[in-house]
Protein backbone atom coordinates (compact mmCIF):
# COMPACT_ATOMS: atom_id res chain seq x y z
CA UNK A 1 0.00 0.00 0.00
CA UNK A 2 1.35 3.46 -0.89
CA UNK A 3 2.38 6.06 1.68
CA UNK A 4 -0.50 8.28 0.52
CA UNK A 5 -3.02 5.48 1.13
CA UNK A 6 -1.56 4.82 4.58
CA UNK A 7 -1.80 8.51 5.45
CA UNK A 8 -5.37 8.76 4.15
CA UNK A 9 -6.42 5.70 6.14
CA UNK A 10 -4.87 7.05 9.32
CA UNK A 11 -6.47 10.46 8.86
CA UNK A 12 -9.80 8.74 8.20
CA UNK A 13 -9.52 6.91 11.55
CA UNK A 14 -9.07 10.24 13.34
CA UNK A 15 -11.89 11.94 11.43
CA UNK A 16 -14.34 9.14 12.22
CA UNK A 17 -13.94 10.20 15.85
CA UNK A 18 -13.70 13.96 15.31
CA UNK A 19 -16.65 14.31 12.90
CA UNK A 20 -19.15 12.32 14.98
CA UNK A 21 -21.05 15.51 15.77
CA UNK A 22 -21.48 16.12 12.04
CA UNK A 23 -23.61 12.94 11.88
CA UNK A 24 -21.94 11.62 8.74
CA UNK A 25 -20.77 8.09 8.03
CA UNK A 26 -19.04 6.14 5.25
CA UNK A 27 -16.26 8.70 5.13
CA UNK A 28 -13.90 8.87 2.17
CA UNK A 29 -10.68 10.86 2.51
CA UNK A 30 -8.55 12.26 -0.31
CA UNK A 31 -5.19 13.80 0.55
CA UNK A 32 -4.85 17.07 -1.40
CA UNK A 33 -1.50 18.28 -0.05
CA UNK A 34 0.51 19.15 3.04
CA UNK A 35 2.62 21.97 4.45
CA UNK A 36 6.25 22.49 3.52
CA UNK A 37 9.14 21.27 5.63
CA UNK A 38 9.90 23.73 8.41
CA UNK A 39 6.55 25.52 8.36
CA UNK A 40 5.84 24.18 11.84
CA UNK A 41 8.17 23.30 14.70
CA UNK A 42 5.58 21.18 16.47
CA UNK A 43 3.53 19.52 13.77
CA UNK A 44 2.52 19.05 10.16
CA UNK A 45 -0.69 19.98 8.37
CA UNK A 46 -2.47 17.78 5.85
CA UNK A 47 -5.11 19.21 3.53
CA UNK A 48 -7.87 16.71 2.81
CA UNK A 49 -11.17 16.53 1.00
CA UNK A 50 -13.67 14.46 2.95
CA UNK A 51 -17.02 13.10 1.82
CA UNK A 52 -19.61 11.52 4.05
CA UNK A 53 -23.26 10.53 3.99
CA UNK A 54 -25.97 11.56 6.43
CA UNK A 55 -28.70 9.21 7.65
CA UNK A 56 -30.95 10.90 5.10
CA UNK A 57 -28.49 9.75 2.39
CA UNK A 58 -27.34 13.32 1.71
CA UNK A 59 -23.69 13.60 0.68
CA UNK A 60 -21.65 16.21 2.50
CA UNK A 61 -18.23 17.45 1.47
CA UNK A 62 -15.61 19.02 3.74
CA UNK A 63 -12.30 20.68 2.94
CA UNK A 64 -10.24 20.27 6.09
CA UNK A 65 -6.82 21.12 7.45
CA UNK A 66 -5.60 18.33 9.74
CA UNK A 67 -2.92 19.55 12.14
CA UNK A 68 -0.93 16.58 13.42
CA UNK A 69 1.77 16.70 16.12
CA UNK A 70 5.32 15.55 15.45
CA UNK A 71 5.59 11.93 16.58
CA UNK A 72 9.33 11.35 16.78
CA UNK A 73 10.05 10.09 20.32
CA UNK A 74 13.44 11.78 20.32
CA UNK A 75 11.91 15.10 19.28
CA UNK A 76 9.05 14.86 21.77
CA UNK A 77 11.53 14.12 24.56
CA UNK A 78 13.48 17.30 23.78
CA UNK A 79 10.67 19.63 22.70
CA UNK A 80 7.34 20.11 24.57
CA UNK A 81 5.17 19.01 21.62
CA UNK A 82 2.51 17.45 23.85
CA UNK A 83 2.16 20.56 26.05
CA UNK A 84 2.05 22.85 23.04
CA UNK A 85 -0.75 20.88 21.33
CA UNK A 86 -2.77 20.39 24.51
CA UNK A 87 -2.58 24.13 25.13
CA UNK A 88 -3.95 24.91 21.68
CA UNK A 89 -6.67 22.29 22.12
CA UNK A 90 -7.63 23.92 25.44
CA UNK A 91 -7.81 27.33 23.76
CA UNK A 92 -10.08 26.09 20.95
CA UNK A 93 -12.30 23.87 23.11
CA UNK A 94 -12.66 26.09 26.19
CA UNK A 95 -11.35 29.66 26.02
CA UNK A 96 -12.39 30.72 22.52
CA UNK A 97 -15.96 29.32 22.75
CA UNK A 98 -16.48 31.19 26.02
CA UNK A 99 -15.08 34.41 24.51
CA UNK A 100 -17.59 34.07 21.65
CA UNK A 101 -20.43 33.32 24.07
CA UNK A 102 -19.55 36.30 26.28
CA UNK A 103 -19.58 38.68 23.30
CA UNK A 104 -22.89 37.24 22.10
CA UNK A 105 -24.49 37.70 25.52
CA UNK A 106 -23.40 41.35 25.43
CA UNK A 107 -24.99 41.84 22.01
CA UNK A 108 -21.73 42.75 20.29
CA UNK A 109 -22.42 43.08 16.57
CA UNK A 110 -18.80 43.03 15.37
CA UNK A 111 -17.14 40.46 17.64
CA UNK A 112 -13.62 39.10 17.77
CA UNK A 113 -14.02 35.97 15.65
CA UNK A 114 -11.16 35.87 13.14
CA UNK A 115 -10.31 32.19 13.61
CA UNK A 116 -10.80 29.15 11.41
CA UNK A 117 -13.62 26.85 12.48
CA UNK A 118 -12.31 24.00 14.64
CA UNK A 119 -14.16 20.72 14.00
CA UNK A 120 -12.60 18.87 16.90
CA UNK A 121 -9.56 17.09 18.25
CA UNK A 122 -8.07 13.64 18.67
CA UNK A 123 -5.61 12.66 21.41
CA UNK A 124 -3.78 9.38 22.00
CA UNK A 125 -0.66 8.44 23.97
CA UNK A 126 1.80 9.74 21.39
CA UNK A 127 -0.32 11.90 19.11
CA UNK A 128 -2.41 15.06 19.15
CA UNK A 129 -4.58 16.15 16.21
CA UNK A 130 -6.66 19.29 15.63
CA UNK A 131 -8.96 19.60 12.61
CA UNK A 132 -9.86 22.96 11.09
CA UNK A 133 -11.76 24.34 8.15
CA UNK A 134 -9.27 24.55 5.27
CA UNK A 135 -9.17 28.29 4.66
CA UNK A 136 -6.96 27.77 1.62
CA UNK A 137 -9.90 26.10 -0.13
CA UNK A 138 -12.01 29.20 0.63
CA UNK A 139 -9.54 31.53 -1.08
CA UNK A 140 -7.44 32.60 1.91
CA UNK A 141 -3.69 32.81 1.34
CA UNK A 142 -0.53 33.24 3.35
CA UNK A 143 1.31 36.53 3.07
CA UNK A 144 4.72 36.18 1.44
CA UNK A 145 6.81 35.42 4.52
CA UNK A 146 9.74 37.52 3.26
CA UNK A 147 7.65 40.69 2.93
CA UNK A 148 6.44 42.97 5.72
CA UNK A 149 2.70 43.50 5.94
CA UNK A 150 1.13 46.53 4.30
CA UNK A 151 -0.10 49.29 6.59
CA UNK A 152 -3.71 48.34 5.83
CA UNK A 153 -3.10 44.75 6.97
CA UNK A 154 -1.22 45.88 10.08
CA UNK A 155 -4.11 48.11 11.11
CA UNK A 156 -6.70 45.38 10.47
CA UNK A 157 -4.81 42.92 12.67
CA UNK A 158 -3.92 45.39 15.42
CA UNK A 159 -7.61 46.28 15.79
CA UNK A 160 -8.50 42.60 16.10
CA UNK A 161 -5.90 42.20 18.85
CA UNK A 162 -7.54 45.17 20.59
CA UNK A 163 -10.90 43.39 20.56
CA UNK A 164 -9.34 40.09 21.61
CA UNK A 165 -7.53 41.59 24.61
CA UNK A 166 -10.62 43.59 25.62
CA UNK A 167 -12.57 40.36 26.18
CA UNK A 168 -10.14 39.20 28.87
CA UNK A 169 -10.29 42.55 30.64
CA UNK A 170 -14.11 42.56 30.60
CA UNK A 171 -14.49 38.98 31.86
CA UNK A 172 -11.89 39.58 34.56
CA UNK A 173 -13.83 42.72 35.61
CA UNK A 174 -17.32 41.21 35.55
CA UNK A 175 -16.68 37.51 36.22
CA UNK A 176 -13.34 37.29 38.07
CA UNK A 177 -13.86 33.71 39.27
CA UNK A 178 -14.79 32.57 35.76
CA UNK A 179 -11.73 34.29 34.32
CA UNK A 180 -9.48 32.57 36.83
CA UNK A 181 -11.10 29.22 36.04
CA UNK A 182 -10.68 29.81 32.28
CA UNK A 183 -7.03 30.79 32.47
CA UNK A 184 -5.61 28.59 35.23
CA UNK A 185 -5.15 25.74 32.74
CA UNK A 186 -3.35 27.94 30.19
CA UNK A 187 0.16 26.53 29.93
CA UNK A 188 3.27 28.66 29.48
CA UNK A 189 4.37 26.73 26.42
CA UNK A 190 6.90 29.32 25.26
CA UNK A 191 8.43 29.23 28.72
CA UNK A 192 8.68 25.44 28.42
CA UNK A 193 10.41 25.83 25.05
CA UNK A 194 12.91 28.22 26.60
CA UNK A 195 13.56 25.76 29.44
CA UNK A 196 13.81 22.61 27.31
CA UNK A 197 15.96 24.03 24.49
CA UNK A 198 18.91 26.35 24.10
CA UNK A 199 16.79 29.01 22.40
CA UNK A 200 17.75 31.80 24.81
CA UNK A 201 21.45 31.18 24.11
CA UNK A 202 20.69 31.33 20.38
CA UNK A 203 18.93 34.66 20.88
CA UNK A 204 21.94 36.00 22.79
CA UNK A 205 24.34 34.80 20.09
CA UNK A 206 22.18 36.42 17.42
CA UNK A 207 22.79 39.84 19.00
CA UNK A 208 26.52 39.36 18.36
CA UNK A 209 25.90 38.00 14.87
CA UNK A 210 23.81 41.04 13.94
CA UNK A 211 26.43 43.36 15.42
CA UNK A 212 29.09 41.79 13.19
CA UNK A 213 26.82 41.80 10.12
CA UNK A 214 26.12 45.52 10.41
CA UNK A 215 29.67 46.67 11.10
CA UNK A 216 30.32 49.64 8.83
CA UNK A 217 26.64 49.88 7.82
CA UNK A 218 25.24 51.40 11.01
CA UNK A 219 26.72 54.02 13.29
CA UNK A 220 28.99 52.34 15.85
CA UNK A 221 27.20 54.09 18.72
CA UNK A 222 23.93 52.47 17.62
CA UNK A 223 25.58 49.06 17.35
CA UNK A 224 27.21 49.34 20.77
CA UNK A 225 23.83 50.21 22.27
CA UNK A 226 22.37 47.19 20.43
CA UNK A 227 24.99 44.96 22.08
CA UNK A 228 23.75 46.00 25.52
CA UNK A 229 20.59 43.98 24.77
CA UNK A 230 22.51 40.70 25.07
CA UNK A 231 22.94 40.61 28.89
CA UNK A 232 19.32 41.75 29.31
CA UNK A 233 17.75 38.87 27.36
CA UNK A 234 17.98 36.11 29.97
CA UNK A 235 16.74 38.20 32.94
CA UNK A 236 13.88 39.61 30.86
CA UNK A 237 12.73 36.20 29.65
CA UNK A 238 12.99 34.85 33.21
CA UNK A 239 10.62 37.65 34.18
CA UNK A 240 8.36 36.71 31.23
CA UNK A 241 8.20 33.08 32.42
CA UNK A 242 7.53 34.05 36.05
CA UNK A 243 4.87 36.58 35.04
CA UNK A 244 4.94 40.22 33.97
CA UNK A 245 3.39 42.77 36.31
CA UNK A 246 0.49 44.99 35.32
CA UNK A 247 -2.37 44.17 32.99
CA UNK A 248 -2.55 40.50 32.03
CA UNK A 249 -4.85 39.08 29.36
CA UNK A 250 -5.02 35.90 27.30
CA UNK A 251 -2.48 36.52 24.55
CA UNK A 252 -2.05 34.94 21.12
CA UNK A 253 1.66 34.54 21.78
CA UNK A 254 2.89 33.67 18.27
CA UNK A 255 2.38 36.76 16.15
CA UNK A 256 4.61 36.36 13.12
CA UNK A 257 3.66 36.71 9.44
CA UNK A 258 2.99 33.02 8.85
CA UNK A 259 0.25 32.92 11.48
CA UNK A 260 -2.18 35.07 9.53
CA UNK A 261 -4.12 34.06 6.43
CA UNK A 262 -5.52 36.80 4.24
CA UNK A 263 -8.58 36.98 2.02
CA UNK A 264 -9.37 39.61 -0.56
CA UNK A 265 -11.42 39.53 -3.73
CA UNK A 266 -12.68 42.41 -5.85
CA UNK A 267 -15.59 44.42 -4.46
CA UNK A 268 -15.36 42.74 -1.04
CA UNK A 269 -13.65 44.14 2.06
CA UNK A 270 -10.41 42.30 2.87
CA UNK A 271 -10.35 40.05 5.90
CA UNK A 272 -8.01 37.58 7.57
CA UNK A 273 -7.78 34.76 10.10
CA UNK A 274 -5.37 34.34 13.01
CA UNK A 275 -3.74 30.91 13.19
CA UNK A 276 -1.74 28.92 15.70
CA UNK A 277 -2.81 29.44 19.30
CA UNK A 278 -0.29 27.05 20.84
CA UNK A 279 1.47 29.82 22.78
CA UNK A 280 -1.71 31.31 24.27
CA UNK A 281 -1.18 32.20 27.93
CA UNK A 282 -1.97 34.85 30.52
CA UNK A 283 0.47 37.72 29.96
CA UNK A 284 0.85 41.41 29.15
CA UNK A 285 -0.90 42.47 25.93
CA UNK A 286 2.31 44.31 25.07
CA UNK A 287 3.99 40.97 24.32
CA UNK A 288 1.52 40.36 21.48
CA UNK A 289 1.82 43.92 20.20
CA UNK A 290 5.61 44.14 20.24
CA UNK A 291 6.04 40.68 18.70
CA UNK A 292 3.54 41.50 15.96
CA UNK A 293 4.74 45.02 15.17
CA UNK A 294 8.47 44.32 15.21
CA UNK A 295 7.90 41.11 13.29
CA UNK A 296 5.61 42.48 10.58
CA UNK A 297 6.11 46.25 10.16
CA UNK A 298 7.86 47.70 7.13
CA UNK A 299 10.65 50.27 7.26
CA UNK A 300 8.14 52.88 6.06
CA UNK A 301 5.80 52.21 9.00
CA UNK A 302 8.23 51.61 11.89
CA UNK A 303 8.23 55.30 12.86
CA UNK A 304 4.42 55.25 13.11
CA UNK A 305 4.35 52.78 16.00
CA UNK A 306 2.82 55.40 18.32
CA UNK A 307 -0.06 56.00 15.89
CA UNK A 308 -0.64 52.27 15.50
CA UNK A 309 -0.66 51.82 19.29
CA UNK A 310 -3.28 54.58 19.56
CA UNK A 311 -5.43 52.69 17.05
CA UNK A 312 -5.03 49.49 19.11
CA UNK A 313 -5.98 51.25 22.34
CA UNK A 314 -8.97 53.02 20.78
CA UNK A 315 -10.29 49.68 19.51
CA UNK A 316 -9.69 48.03 22.88
CA UNK A 317 -11.52 50.91 24.64
CA UNK A 318 -14.50 50.77 22.27
CA UNK A 319 -14.83 46.98 22.44
CA UNK A 320 -14.54 47.04 26.23
CA UNK A 321 -17.34 49.61 26.36
CA UNK A 322 -19.55 47.35 24.21
CA UNK A 323 -18.81 44.52 26.65
CA UNK A 324 -19.97 46.64 29.58
CA UNK A 325 -16.71 47.73 31.23
CA UNK A 326 -14.76 51.00 31.39
CA UNK A 327 -11.20 51.13 30.12
CA UNK A 328 -10.46 54.32 32.07
CA UNK A 329 -10.95 52.46 35.34
CA UNK A 330 -9.39 49.14 34.33
CA UNK A 331 -6.57 49.99 31.93
CA UNK A 332 -5.98 53.74 31.50
CA UNK A 333 -3.95 54.90 28.52
CA UNK A 334 -1.13 56.11 30.77
CA UNK A 335 -0.75 52.60 32.23
CA UNK A 336 -0.80 51.06 28.77
CA UNK A 337 1.99 53.37 27.57
CA UNK A 338 4.08 52.68 30.67
CA UNK A 339 3.74 48.94 30.11
CA UNK A 340 4.63 49.38 26.43
CA UNK A 341 7.85 51.09 27.53
CA UNK A 342 8.63 48.31 30.01
CA UNK A 343 7.78 45.27 27.90
CA UNK A 344 8.21 46.21 24.22
CA UNK A 345 11.67 44.67 24.57
CA UNK A 346 9.96 41.27 24.27
CA UNK A 347 9.35 41.85 20.56
CA UNK A 348 12.90 43.08 20.03
CA UNK A 349 14.23 39.88 21.64
CA UNK A 350 11.93 37.50 19.78
CA UNK A 351 11.84 38.87 16.26
CA UNK A 352 15.49 38.60 15.08
CA UNK A 353 15.10 34.79 15.14
CA UNK A 354 11.75 35.15 13.37
CA UNK A 355 13.17 37.46 10.69
CA UNK A 356 16.09 35.14 10.09
CA UNK A 357 13.75 32.18 9.75
CA UNK A 358 11.21 33.98 7.56
CA UNK A 359 13.89 35.20 5.15
CA UNK A 360 15.25 31.71 4.47
CA UNK A 361 14.41 29.88 1.26
CA UNK A 362 12.67 26.51 1.50
CA UNK A 363 15.87 24.58 0.72
CA UNK A 364 17.64 26.37 3.59
CA UNK A 365 15.05 25.40 6.21
CA UNK A 366 16.41 22.70 8.53
CA UNK A 367 14.57 19.48 9.30
CA UNK A 368 14.13 20.04 13.03
CA UNK A 369 13.12 16.46 13.80
CA UNK A 370 16.11 15.03 11.96
CA UNK A 371 18.45 17.50 13.67
CA UNK A 372 17.22 16.50 17.14
CA UNK A 373 17.31 12.78 16.29
CA UNK A 374 20.95 13.27 15.26
CA UNK A 375 21.75 14.81 18.63
CA UNK A 376 21.60 18.53 17.87
CA UNK A 377 19.75 20.96 20.13
CA UNK A 378 16.59 22.33 18.54
CA UNK A 379 17.83 25.91 18.92
CA UNK A 380 21.13 25.14 17.23
CA UNK A 381 19.27 23.96 14.14
CA UNK A 382 17.87 27.50 13.86
CA UNK A 383 21.38 28.87 13.40
CA UNK A 384 21.25 28.71 9.61
CA UNK A 385 23.09 31.10 7.34
CA UNK A 386 20.64 32.71 4.98
CA UNK A 387 21.54 33.39 1.37
CA UNK A 388 19.73 36.73 1.33
CA UNK A 389 21.79 38.36 4.07
CA UNK A 390 21.06 41.81 2.62
CA UNK A 391 17.33 41.45 3.30
CA UNK A 392 18.04 40.40 6.89
CA UNK A 393 20.41 43.34 7.37
CA UNK A 394 17.83 45.77 5.96
CA UNK A 395 15.19 44.48 8.37
CA UNK A 396 17.51 44.61 11.37
CA UNK A 397 18.81 48.10 10.57
CA UNK A 398 15.46 49.79 11.05
CA UNK A 399 14.53 47.65 14.06
CA UNK A 400 17.82 48.45 15.79
CA UNK A 401 17.34 52.17 15.12
CA UNK A 402 13.86 52.02 16.64
CA UNK A 403 15.06 50.01 19.64
CA UNK A 404 18.00 52.30 20.41
CA UNK A 405 15.87 55.44 20.10
CA UNK A 406 13.04 54.01 22.24
CA UNK A 407 14.80 51.85 24.83
CA UNK A 408 13.01 53.15 27.90
CA UNK A 409 14.13 50.42 30.30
Amino acid sequence: MSTTNNTENEIKSWLEVILKNENVEDLSVSLEGNTDLGSGFNGDIYFVEVKGTTKEKVTRKYNLAVKCAKRSKAYRSKFPVNSVFLNEIYFYETIYPYFLQFQKEKGVSNPFDKLAKCYGTYISDDLEVIVFDNLKAKGYAMWHKKKPLTRQRVEMIIKEYGKFHAISIAIKDQQPEKFQQLTEKCDDTLGKIFESTDLITSQEELVDEIYELLQGELDEALLLKWKTLKPEIRPFLKQFIEGLEGMNVVIHGDCWNNNFMHYHVDNQPPTFAILDWQMAKLCSPVTDLSYFLFGCLSEEDINDVDTILELYYTTLRDHLRKLGSSVDQLYPYSQFLEEWKKYMKFGIIMTPVIHKFSLTDEEEVPDFVQAVEEGFDFAKSLAVKIKDADAFKRRMRYLIKYYVEHDFA
